[in-house]
């Protein structure tokens, strides 16, 4: 779908089904979309993609060459090194799986989760998942694997930046 790399192009929902079916899925589709907020209006609806147009499947087709651009190659350079440490830290822990160990809801969009792994290790999550910074007190015991957004590597006594993210490993 390119979002590794934050493609331009969009991801439709597309089919090629005929007859009575065909129509039965582009009705179905303007009923969901007609639940959410933004498309109360039949104006709106007429806005949603029709599955069964093939403008819907050509708007969907990859730009693999967009890879090659600054912006596109810093992405797919992202989710690659998460992919490695993935790969190279986290998967080899979890032979005997992964057991939810707690969690702490901070505020609406905020949140300290633990699990134990497979190996006894800790893997933590702290995140803030809303525009604005959130107070918080917390202490990690384990070394950082990943941070976004101001979240301090050992432990934090402040403020969660807004959409910041870190998860800590303590073997």
């Amino acid at each position: 779908m390119g979002e590794e790399w934050s493609a331009s192009t969009p991801f439709l929902f597309f089919s090629d089904f005929g007859g009575e079916l065909a129509l039965a899925v582009t009705e179905g589709r303007r009923r969901e979309f007609a639940g959410w907020p933004g498309f109360a209006e039949p104006a709106a609806l007429r806005r949603v993609p029709d599955p069964q147009d093939p403008a819907t499947m050509h708007a969907s087709v990859l730009r693999w060459s967009e890879r090659a651009e600054p912006a596109h190659a810093a992405m797919l350079a992202f989710h690659r090194e998460l992919l490695a440490l993935r790969a190279s830290v986290l998967a080899p822990r979890l032979a005997g799986g992964a057991h939810g160990a707690g969690y702490v809801v901070w505020a609406p969009t905020a949140l300290h989760v633990k699990w134990r792994l497979g190996d006894g290790s800790c893997l933590e999550l702290v995140a803030n998942l809303g525009p604005e910074p959130v107070r918080v007190s917390y202490a990690i015991a384990g070394a950082p694997l990943f941070t976004l957004g101001g979240v301090q590597a050992r432990c934090g006594d402040g403020k969660l930046g807004p959409w910041s993210v870190g998860w800590f490993l303590d073997s």
